[in-house]
């Protein structure tokens, strides 16, 4: 769902009308409302990459905890924020995934994430402001997910 306004209601409205909908890659700010969406909306989803994603922390954790059949998190180059947009212009902090929760995510069958200080991808999208995006380095079409990669 890259580049169109991807909310909560249209992951109700995937939910009503996509009964075997199980991959959703998400370029998208990531925040806890869509996360919320997305499990009581799409219990079964078992892919969901968010790479290059500004990823609410709490988003993160709800679904590790309400997501029991998710099998594959691809998180990298992503940005993760404590708690809500950043604004632009204003400094802010990205903290770094703890170890509790890296730990919990990694006990499903595929958790990918890359470290946050020396992830070049994410240092130029979200910290320089030298990229426009992910669509700088032709990341859309490229995924570690092959149902998500352009063929």
């Amino acid at each position: 769902m890259p580049l169109c306004y991807f909310d909560s209601e249209m992951v109700k409205f995937i939910g009503a009308h996509c009964k075997n909908f199980s991959e959703l890659k998400v370029l998208w700010p990531f925040m806890v409302d869509l996360a919320k969406a997305i499990a009581a909306s799409i219990p079964n989803l078992k892919v969901l990459s968010l790479q290059c994603s500004l990823v609410e922390k709490e988003a993160f954790v709800y679904i590790l905890n309400n997501m029991k059949n998710l099998e594959m998190l691809y998180l990298c180059h992503c940005l993760i924020v404590d708690e809500g947009l950043p604004i632009p212009g204003y400094a802010y902090v990205a903290r770094a995934l703890d170890n509790s929760k890296i730990e919990r995510a990694s006990r499903m069958k595929k958790f990918l994430f890359c470290d946050a200080d020396s992830c070049r991808i994410r240092q130029l999208i979200f910290v320089t402001g030298v990229s426009s995006g992910w669509s700088d380095f032709g990341i859309w079409p490229r995924d570690t997910v092959s149902a998500l990669a352009a063929h």
